[in-house]
């Protein structure tokens, strides 16, 4: 399942899990844990929506700083 600020499923790689970070953050982004095996994932966040480009809602110039 994903939404604007979540991430979750059953049995997640973790290669997939970078892929979608990569696709949200619109840059590379390689896996180097070195984990194997699938892993159950719920990511929940806040974010920044000043800071990360991507967010459509964010209007104006950015803050200095």
């Amino acid at each position: 399942m994903m939404g604007p600020r979540k991430l979750s499923g059953p049995a997640v790689p973790i290669v997939a899990l970078a892929e979608q970070f990569a696709l949200r953050l619109g840059c590379p982004l390689m896996d180097m844990t070195g984990l194997k095996g699938n892993y159950d994932i719920n990511l929940e966040w806040t974010a920044d929506e000043r800071a990360i480009p991507f967010f459509k809602r964010f209007v104006g110039p950015r803050p200095a700083g």
